[in-house]
């Protein structure tokens, strides 16, 4: 049944703890890494520091010999800064900050006022002495009277990036605004952050990978970059676009292995043309705006975000206002990217313009001003986390104190609010590869937090172990719409050298899967068409082969909801078994729950006691029988684990309660056997060997 603490003392303490959020001691950064593997990402920090180092060295030979510059601005006003050589091709690679210099504030268009003192969900959720990551190019302004010297630690020690020191003034002043948007909260109030109590840990971007590393076995939970890559011949090449290189490997490396940890990427600025050092020239032009991730933006685990117009009150999908800079995905394996949008026009925080000035406040539009916003809305969700659950989510541990990443990013689609154009010819929900998942709701899904905590959702943190199928009933009172959503932290990928390869990058492979009450196909996960490149549409009729995050929304207009009953969630892995012989996933299920259990737990659903299914697994007759009373005119189907009905016999009991099905002709697998009478569904699970 729901899960609630039964123990006097755990109840008595929960109760004791107000709504007021907690400050991170070093205990608690101690114990968010605990469960990491210290050492190897003390190891992989080397490498990286190593391979940046190298590359860096060989890009300012390269960039001397062709006489390019080693760090400047664009004729728009964005930094850049020699990154080095790219490993795959042996180009020149920049970085370059996503803001175009140039209206409803990132709070609103985010929902996070509802989470504040005074807010209407009644909490006190603000990032209370919460450490953000930021790397950038250049620190914050730390003195400056939005951020302050007691919030703002320079953590790797470096005031700007290496190279002259000419152009640094805008490296900093860009990361002063990311930096006043993520934390704000000095005396002008319309330049306040979203996160606006909490701390930074400032980084400037040359050596990114290492310090990511080393900063996640230090206990950091969230950090923002603001840049990618600017423009060289490397930004010429068809074959970099959408691709799983190196540098999308590296980043899923590090959030694998450090699985609290959630790095969040600008989606980038330039999806009609490239603004950048040292030349002008057309983004990836016969995509026609798509296929524009590069390099981290074309990772699995991190977080992409892209820039929409602010508003102060979400209305509908086709309401929402795309810029007109931001760019569009998905990858070349059709992955959702990006994964999230927030408001990136016309943002409002703290800058540096003249050095040695403080109090300065301006305006900027890009992706970079759009990041911020959802790693700050991710520093209160694992904020709030800490005080719903204060010993964690199995509620015995103190170690277990917040959010495994996939959970942050489940809750980010779970609750995203949708966006579309209103050109587009599909009408229905789900994601695109302009808006991702949607429009960040830290309002939603702060909701579906303490849903979960009262017992009126399912949030659960679990791991599928090789050949295990995971079982949960979930019983709705038919008030709501059913959502569904599961993500994983997936382990990093092949590296894909071929331009526009549809090979799927996931290494391991889940599938999430209900069974309605009435029975019939299962309801399927969204996922993007794989026909064509240029503005996918969001199917839900096919198995979803490649993103680590599956959503399920379901709802009968004649109900205006999902109809009451029992519904079956199954969780499933393709192949025999899975990299490593386990994967950890987090699950959501909201709308109008009223119970969940697994089965094998307890259970008050449907089951037809004498029902024996022998063998299991089996490889080419499988027995079936019951009590004929019981079973007599049941209706059989055999369901894959796409959704795909591979057996159906409405009269297979007309005479008998003994009866075969021969499978010998069906692929191995883990595979589902309904049987149906009178409105109610006894469900098996079956494995062909």
């Amino acid at each position: 049944m729901k899960c609630k603490l039964s123990k006097l003392f755990f109840l008595a303490l929960i109760g004791a703890i107000s709504m007021k959020g907690y400050s991170q001691t070093d205990e608690e950064r101690i114990n968010i890494a605990k469960g990491y593997d210290l050492k190897k990402l003390e190891q992989m920090a080397v490498k990286f520091r190593a391979n940046q180092e190298e590359s860096y060295a060989k890009g300012l030979v390269l960039a001397k010999e062709r006489g390019l510059p080693i760090d400047g601005v664009t004729p728009e006003g964005a930094f850049f800064s020699l990154k080095g050589v790219d490993s795959e091709t042996g180009e020149l690679v920049y970085f370059q900050t996503y803001n175009n210099s140039t209206t409803e504030s990132s709070v609103q268009t985010a929902r996070a006022q509802h989470l504040y003192n005074g807010g209407s969900l009644g909490i006190d959720i603000q990032g209370q002495n919460m450490n953000l990551g930021i790397w950038d190019g250049g620190q914050p302004q730390a003195n400056h009277p939005n951020l302050g010297v007691s919030r703002t630690l320079n953590k790797d020690n470096q005031l700007n990036v290496p190279g002259s020191v000419e152009f640094q003034q805008e490296g900093r002043d860009h990361a002063t605004h990311v930096g006043g948007t993520m934390i704000g909260n000095g005396p002008v109030v319309a330049a306040r952050g979203i996160a606006f109590d909490g701390r930074l840990w400032s980084n400037t971007w040359q050596y990114d990978h290492t310090e990511m590393a080393e900063q996640a076995a230090q206990g950091l939970l969230v950090s923002n970059h603001s840049y990618g890559i600017g423009n060289t011949s490397y930004m010429n090449q068809v074959g970099i676009y959408g691709r799983y290189n190196s540098e999308a490997n590296a980043v899923d490396d590090i959030l694998f292995d450090a699985e609290k940890y959630q790095a969040v990427y600008a989606a980038g600025n330039d999806r009609t043309q490239i603004s950048g050092a040292p030349s002008n020239s057309p983004l990836n032009p016969t995509k026609l705006g798509f296929d524009q991730m590069v390099n981290e933006t074309a990772s699995k685990n991190a977080v992409v975000v892209g820039a929409i117009n602010g508003f102060t009150n979400y209305t509908s999908p086709t309401a929402v206002v795309m810029t007109s800079f931001s760019q569009w995905g998905p990858t070349d394996d059709f992955r959702v990217k990006p994964d999230i949008v927030a408001k990136g026009f016309g943002v409002y925080s703290s800058n540096f313009p003249t050095a040695g000035s403080s109090g300065s406040y301006d305006s900027y539009p890009g992706t970079s001003m759009a990041a911020p916003s959802v790693t700050a809305v991710f520093a209160l969700w694992q904020q709030y986390s800490r005080v719903l659950w204060p010993f964690g989510l199995s509620g015995l541990d103190f170690a277990d104190r917040y959010f495994r990443s996939a959970t942050i990013r489940a809750l980010m689609a779970h609750t995203a609010s949708n966006a579309r154009y209103s050109t587009d010819t599909y009408t229905v929900g789900g994601p695109n590869a302009r808006f991702g998942w949607g429009v960040i709701n830290a309002e939603g899904g702060a909701k579906v937090m303490k849903a979960a905590k009262d017992g009126n959702a399912v949030l659960k943190e679990l791991t599928l172990v090789s050949g295990q199928v995971y079982e949960l009933h979930v019983v709705l009172d038919g008030s709501e719409a059913l959502t569904a959503t599961m993500a994983w932290t997936d382990k990093p990928g092949n590296i894909v050298s071929a331009t526009d390869s549809t090979t799927p990058v996931l290494v391991n492979d889940l599938d999430l899967r209900i069974i309605r009450p009435s029975g019939g196909d299962p309801l399927m996960p969204w996922s993007l068409s794989k026909t064509s490149m240029i503005n996918p549409a969001p199917v839900r009729d096919v198995d979803n082969n490649v993103d680590n995050i599956e959503k399920i929304d379901y709802t009968v207009p004649l109900f205006d909801g999902a109809p009451a009953g029992v519904y079956k969630v199954f969780v499933t892995h393709k192949g025999n078994a899975l990299d490593s012989g386990s994967q950890k996933f987090s699950l959501i299920v909201s709308g109008g729950v009223v119970d969940f259990y697994e089965p094998n737990v307890s259970s008050d659903d449907f089951k037809i006691e004498s029902l024996n299914v022998y063998p299991n697994p089996v490889t080419d007759i499988l027995n079936v029988s019951a009590d004929f009373s019981v079973i007599e005119n049941a209706a059989v189907s055999l369901f894959d684990m796409l959704g795909k009905k591979v057996y159906s016999d409405d009269s297979l009991f007309a005479f008998s309660g003994d009866a075969t099905i021969n499978v010998s002709g069906l692929n191995s697998g883990v595979y589902l056997l309904q049987i149906s009478k009178n409105g109610k569904i006894d469900t098996r699970k079956i494995v062909i060997k």
